[in-house]
């Protein structure tokens, strides 16, 4: 972004914020009530499971855990470079 983009960025934030008193919550009441009048279905989805070893109902339902690398119990010893 050129500066005057960014600076144009910084300006319409703040101005929206002064118009609220820079209160998070009525700005967040503001933005929720423009979306659900936007006419745009918003969809909630249920949180992904990552980590977690995917079991036999989670596989018939299509669910995949992800496998982590294990980790190691101690550091590793120093290495000497070459050099």
């Amino acid at each position: 972004m050129t500066d005057e983009v960014l600076e144009e960025v910084q300006r319409a934030r703040l101005a929206y914020a002064e118009r609220f008193g820079f209160d998070l919550e009525a700005m967040c009441r503001d933005l929720r009530e423009k979306a659900r009048l936007g006419g745009r279905v918003v969809l909630t989805l249920p949180p992904k499971r990552l980590g977690l070893p995917a079991d036999d109902e989670d596989a018939a339902e299509g669910e995949r855990g992800v496998e982590l690398a294990p980790q190691p119990s101690a550091p590793p010893e120093s290495v000497a470079l070459p050099g």
